[in-house]
This record gives structure tokens, sequence and C-alpha cells, in this order.
């Protein structure tokens, strides 16, 4: 399993109230619909905990992965990821992203 981290911040003028409705209503749902998303959170960053971080952004989601092609495939050929991402850019813009694998025990 693998774990994609999306780095989001919002748009000017983008109402932080509307994009989190959407999220929870649409892309919450969407996300639910393509097989290779075992799960899928997004996170609102309130700020550094300890210590100053690198990058600006708002929002961070969190998606477990079965397989690394298979969400590249769905992120191309997906209907549903066609709707999220045509409805997501209204809202954030993407400053960066990351694939990370657990280290187990």
């Amino acid at each position: 399993m693998a774990v994609v981290m999306w780095f989001s911040k919002l748009k000017s003028g983008v109402d932080p109230e509307a994009y989190e409705e959407w999220v929870r209503r649409t892309d919450y749902a969407l996300a639910q619909e393509i097989d290779c998303i075992l799960s899928y959170k997004v996170y609102r960053v309130e700020g550094p905990f300890q210590h100053k971080v690198p990058g600006d952004y708002d929002y961070i989601e969190i998606v477990k992965i079965t397989d690394n092609d298979a969400y590249r495939d769905a992120l191309k050929n997906h209907p549903s990821m066609d709707v999220i991402i045509g409805q997501i850019n209204t809202f954030v813009v993407g400053t960066g992203d990351v694939i990370c694998h657990e280290i187990e025990a």
C-alpha cells in the first residue's frame, strides 16, 4: 500500500467553507467510486505544530491507494476523477505532491 499526499492552496477569493462543503458532499463521494483508493481524507492546515514547515498550502489530502500505476491510471481515465479534477480546480491550486510508503514494524 502507498500513500499519496497532495498539498493545496485556496485560490484568491475562495471561501474555505464552500471548499470544505464541496469536499464533504462531492469529493469524498466520488473518491469512493475509484477502486484503487482505499481511503481518502482532506485536512485543513492550521499552522506549524512546533517548527516551521516548508511550502505554502492550506490543505493536505491523504490518499491511501492499492497500487501506484492503478492510481495514475485513475487520475487520467476514471470518470469520477474527471469530475473531481474539473471541480477542484475552481477552489484550489496544487502546490505539490509526494508518494510515500509505510515503514512497517
